[in-house]
């Protein structure tokens, strides 16, 4: 065949592959689905790999999904734009409309003569978008080996929503107990005053005869007092006592650490990797605070000869490991120096909270006036005992779970990224680890999807 011929023959190709393309992605593909999409609960799913290589002038077709949180397929139209320099590469269509299951078709075809690396982009109403990395390349040079391999720096999301067992948990809910308003068994309690009206047997005994009325007296009393904070703010005391139960639950259950994930490769292909824990953070509302662990007074945590299986450019999956990091100490750490700041910049402990958030010289008064039993002296005193008593039992619990041996045990998987088309992975991406929490001998579920990672390559 001519050399002529040939070309002819190669441009036949390309544009009979486009017609197709363009009428796949523009073709009634059945009944539309007439589930629409709602805020927070649509998504988008890429259908096979999200790294494309295609020959000069070839084409591939993409396939998109627009689906709800239990992945049913959404109406809608799905929007599609190359990012990046595509040196005559080019969209079949730059819409389209879902049809069976949410799907969405398109084709893309690669330009000629030079080569291109882009994104092509899919965006749809209430979804973030996602993004296929496109390679154009002259198919007569080999590509080049997918790079694995390297450094990544990791942030890992951990969230304990099966709760945390054992001792370590009752602790947990001790603490949170100061701020509910609900007791065990359904009954409806004054909180924090009834927590603190109970700690001793005998105060509660001797005033049995006031109560409930005393509970929800000092509830409201405490409610109508105001503090000044650093911002020259009025605030309720017991809304501060609930901001400190919130932002103490918010660590105890939901933590994040910081990582270095190194992978090598072995002369045999096989991947292992040494995972370095060098710090953690917590997240309470908007506002992040990250710590090392050298600042927490702990060594760096390495775990050796982790297992690594690459399954072809799509996968990354990190064998189980076990990560001596100390969920107790994680926990106290969490409560002196980011939550009791948080409510009350004056305290460093949970007493000197309870002290700089109730006048017990005025609360006395208060409740000896309504009551009409015993003195103010009384009540201040009760005042004074209850919040000695309760930051020293909740801080002696505490030192007790900060000895708690407890380890994680976990293994993941990710998929690697390459943003560039060099064929070196840039970022591990929808990263998920899944195993267990063990606190001496009870355990706790580290669950997929609530465990998620992300990594990023460290130059």
């Amino acid at each position: 065949m001519t050399p002529n011929a040939m070309m002819g023959t190669r441009l036949y190709t390309a544009l009979f592959a486009a017609t197709m393309l363009s009428a796949c992605a523009s073709e009634a593909l059945g009944p539309a689905p007439t589930i629409t999409p709602q805020p927070g609960h649509a998504f988008l799913k890429i259908v096979g790999d999200k790294n494309v290589f295609l020959d000069y002038g070839a084409s591939r077709e993409l396939t998109v999904k627009y689906v709800n949180d239990a992945d049913e397929g959404l109406a809608g139209e799905v929007q599609f734009e190359i990012k990046g320099t595509a040196n005559g590469a080019r969209l079949t269509n730059p819409s389209g409309v879902t049809g069976p299951g949410g799907e969405v078709r398109i084709g893309i075809i690669g330009g000629s003569g030079s080569e291109a690396f882009f994104t092509v982009e899919a965006r749809a109403e209430y979804a973030t978008s996602v993004n296929w990395a496109v390679s154009v390349r002259n198919n007569s040079q080999p590509p080049l080996p997918f790079k694995v391999e390297g450094t990544y720096r990791l942030e890992s999301n951990f969230d304990l929503v099966s709760g945390v067992p054992g001792d370590v948990g009752e602790v947990l809910r001790t603490i949170i107990d100061m701020t509910d308003n609900v007791k065990p068994g359904g009954g409806v309690a004054q909180d924090p005053t009834t927590w603190l009206l109970d700690l001793d047997q005998g105060v509660a005994d001797t005033l049995k005869p006031a109560r409930p009325a005393l509970d929800a007296f000092i509830n409201t009393l405490l409610k109508e007092l105001t503090m000044v904070n650093i911002n020259g703010q009025q605030v309720s005391i017991v809304a501060k006592f609930q901001e400190f139960g919130a932002a103490f639950g918010d660590v105890a259950k939901k933590f994040g650490i910081k990582s270095k994930l190194e992978i090598t490769k072995n002369a045999n292909g096989t991947y292992t990797a040494k995972h370095t824990i060098d710090g953690v953070f917590f997240k309470i509302g908007t506002r992040r605070v990250d710590k090392t662990l050298a600042e927490m007074n702990m060594d760096n945590i390495v775990v050796s000869n982790i297992p690594i299986t690459v399954t072809g450019e799509t996968q990354v999956s990190i064998g189980e490991h076990n990560i001596g990091l100390s969920y107790g100490k994680l926990i106290v750490f969490a409560l002196d120096n980011v939550v009791i700041p948080l409510v009350t910049p004056r305290a460093t402990n949970l007493r000197e909270m309870f002290a700089d958030l109730v006048d017990c010289a005025m609360f006395g008064q208060e409740a000896a006036d309504y009551t009409g039993i015993l003195n103010a002296g009384f009540y201040e005193a009760l005042c004074d005992t209850a919040i000695a008593a309760g930051g020293a039992i909740i801080e002696g619990k505490l030192s007790e779970v900060g000895g708690t041996a407890s380890e994680f045990k976990i293994h993941g998987e990710t998929r690697p990224a390459d943003s560039n088309g060099d064929r070196t992975v840039d970022t591990l991406v929808g990263g998920l680890w899944e195993g267990r929490l063990m606190l001496g001998n009870e355990s706790a579920t580290l669950a997929k999807p609530s465990q998620t990672f992300t990594g990023a390559r460290m130059q």
